[in-house]
């Protein structure tokens, strides 16, 4: 068993090299190669490449369009009858270190604008600096050629434009043969304009941000200290009374607390904080968008999502319509709802778990630690419903796995992997349950075909009404979700991220494919571990362990994707009682937050300006962090893989001293001296 552990973690290892080594910037983009896909727009498929945004309906046409001219039969064409801002785009990869020239021939008939940018070609790292800029047109095709650095090494998408967010205009303009490519650099006498990353200096400064990520952080970390501190003391009060009194005198007491407590502040935070700013303002326009047509046509719009995504942010914009809610910062309260009551949810059951496999002090206490927990309010006020309904179903998946009850296991993960394609990170671990458990128990079996059975046939029939003419379709979406528009890394602390990578880059096929043998090795070896012992418990551990790891060495995670693989170690350090998986829990909640706050804060989610940025590829935090976080996942495999094989448990032990008495003792102790 052992032997076999430590050939797969060679592997496990090897594999994560060697996917590192893919993601190489020389591998992504090389020398004098093309950026832009189908920029002649000749391909039918050209479609699939080029989106489209704009602000009103007044724009008749963001599409693909024949020409009469014969050098130009397929263009990229723009038409709005009255002003408007609209824009076709696609997504680059750029090296802050590299220059680029950009060629591209644009025709435009009579426009009316109250600015000279009419027309233009932008970059969306700094909208209000174009590389190309028409005052008006003459109906006349001409070519273009510009050369430009992009600073910090963003992704940038490349927009064609008729309008501004400043200045709408009307007209039609016409696109063809865009090209971007890399050089070594510009010929002689050729400028070179520097598209300085536009940063919102009162954003990123903002006092209000910098205190919301600093003084949370530390309430992070005095939050469970004191939940910590005060667990010891109830089970130290309980062995010397021999009563088992919950906190507040009442279970149920502390559970409404935590409910209220949940409910409250993730809705205040959503409503007075989040609410206004430009990342709600762009979730409510996908909303938007997704809820001006039939449900069978959700998938002709730019928005592309799993089915459960889909069905939600159509339901809210039906929600809202039947309502005459049509602000921005209503339907954005709107859009958080999902994810509020999923947290509530999320609370109810951490209750249940602690009070089942605990007591009532311990359910109170855990309830209301995650109640008040900043990374998972903060999440749930901001990212959108897919982490926390996702958090919400991965703990409900594991609360009818230690119950054994295999329907309600396949239901929810079914429900989750409806959800989002990002919950295929647990079905290894059900499935490889069911199927041990169907061994091990042959009067199991049937239950867990017929289960597995109609979960997979649910999936498909409720993804239906989204893929009524195409059936198929639904498996077209989920693999376009999984293995294209990848990036290495999205702002998360990651491993990644320690070499630069976080640039917006797009993976590669030999990446993508390396990364995926990589989740497949950890993921054997993680299952493995767990054949020693056969506990469920562990189970919870180790799947906690191949979340987690995911989040922090794999491709193409956010800033957010800790928060499922967190919520399953809280899970396991209620269950086991181990001390140190719940120190371990500590970290990551703090390390999380840090990340997603200082996040948010600079792209201004706590003002109104207009900026989409991330931390860049050589951003002090992100690289600190991300070290912290590798390390800290190797803490906890190596934990896992000590209580896996040697069966070593650590409970949170009684405090009999008083607290100031016990801390005095522990800092003498330090410092090798004689305690009181």
């Amino acid at each position: 068993m052992k032997k076999f552990t430590a050939v797969l973690l060679v592997l496990v290892i090897a594999g994560m090299i060697i996917s590192l080594a893919a993601c190489d910037k020389d591998v992504v983009y090389g020398e004098k190669s093309e950026l832009i896909q189908y920029g002649s727009f000749e391909s039918s498929v050209a479609e699939n490449h080029w989106k489209s945004k704009y602000s009103s309906a007044t724009v008749q046409k963001v599409t693909l369009s024949e020409s009469t001219d014969s050098t130009h039969k397929n263009v990229g064409k723009i038409t709005a009858a009255k002003s408007d801002y609209a824009y076709m785009y696609q997504t680059i990869a750029v090296d802050n270190s590299a220059i680029y020239r950009l060629t591209i021939d644009i025709k435009v008939t009579t426009v009316t604008s109250s600015k000279e940018d009419a027309v233009s070609v932008r970059l969306s790292t700094n909208v209000h600096s174009p590389l190309v800029s028409i005052e008006s047109g003459d109906n006349q095709w001409h070519t273009y050629e510009v050369y430009f650095k992009v600073a910090d090494g963003e992704t940038a998408d490349l927009m064609l434009c008729l309008g501004s967010e400043t200045a709408k205009a009307s007209g039609v303009a016409m696109f063809d043969n865009v090209s971007v490519q890399r050089v070594k650099s510009a010929p002689s006498g050729a400028s070179v304009l520097k598209i300085k990353q536009y940063k919102a200096e009162e954003a990123g400064k903002s006092t209000a941000g910098i205190w919301y990520d600093v003084l949370l952080a530390v309430f992070t970390v005095v939050l469970c200290v004191a939940v910590y501190v005060a667990m010891r003391r109830f089970y130290a009060k309980e062995s010397e009374s021999g009563e088992d009194k919950a906190l507040f005198g009442n279970s149920y007491v502390t559970l409404t607390i935590s409910l209220v407590a949940a409910f409250l502040v993730r809705f205040l935070l959503s409503y007075f904080v989040f609410a206004d700013s430009h990342l709600s303002a762009h979730l409510v326009e996908t909303i938007k968008e997704v809820g001006k047509v039939s449900l069978d046509k959700v998938y002709t719009t730019d928005v592309t999502a799993a089915p459960g995504g889909m069905f939600i942010m159509w339901a809210i914009a039906k929600v809202a319509a039947l309502l005459k809610v049509n602000t921005v910062v209503g339907i954005a309260v709107l859009a958080s709802a999902p994810a509020v009551l999923a947290e509530v949810v999320t609370v109810y059951c951490i209750f249940v778990l602690a009070r089942k496999f605990g007591n009532e002090k311990s359910a109170g206490l855990y309830s209301l630690l995650y109640a008040l927990l900043p990374l998972t309010f903060t999440v749930a006020a901001q990212a959108g419903y897919e982490i926390s309904v996702l958090t919400m179903l991965v703990v409900l998946v594991a609360v009818m796995l230690l119950d054994k009850k295999y329907v309600g296991m396949f239901v929810f993960s079914t429900l989750a992997f409806l959800l989002t394609e990002k919950a295929i990170v647990i079905v290894p671990f059900v499935l490889t349950y069911a199927v041990y458990m169907s061994v091990k128990d042959r009067e199991v079996l049937k239950k867990v075909c017929i289960s597995a059975a109609c979960s997979l046939a649910g999936w498909f029939l409720l993804s239906l009404p989204l893929n009524v003419k195409n059936p198929l379709n639904v498996f077209k979406v989920y693999w376009d979700l999984t293995f294209t528009s990848q990036i290495c890394v999205d702002n998360a602390f990651n491993l990644y991220a320690i070499f630069g990578l976080n640039d917006g880059r797009a993976v590669n096929t030999a990446a993508m494919v390396l990364n995926a043998l990589f989740m497949v090795a950890f993921g054997v070896l993680v299952i493995c571990l767990y054949f020693k012992n056969r506990h469920r418990a562990e189970f919870l551990m180790l799947a906690g362990l191949f979340m987690i790891g995911v989040s922090t060495c794999c491709l193409n995670q956010s800033a957010v994707s800790l928060v499922p693989g967190l919520a399953m170690l809280l899970v396991y350090a209620i269950v086991s009682g181990d001390k140190r998986f719940y120190a371990l829990f500590v970290a990551f909640a703090t390390l999380g937050f840090v990340n997603y706050a200082s996040l948010l804060n600079l792209q201004s989610a706590f003002g109104t300006a207009h900026v989409e940025v991330g931390f860049g590829a050589k951003n002090a935090l992100l690289i600190i962090g991300s070290i912290v976080a590798v390390v800290l996942t190797g803490v906890y495999g190596w934990l896992a893989y000590k209580v896996a094989i040697n069966d070593d448990h650590r409970e949170i032990a009684p405090l009999y001293d008083r607290t100031d008495v016990a801390f005095k003792n522990w800092v003498l102790r330090m410092l090798g001296k004689e305690v009181l």
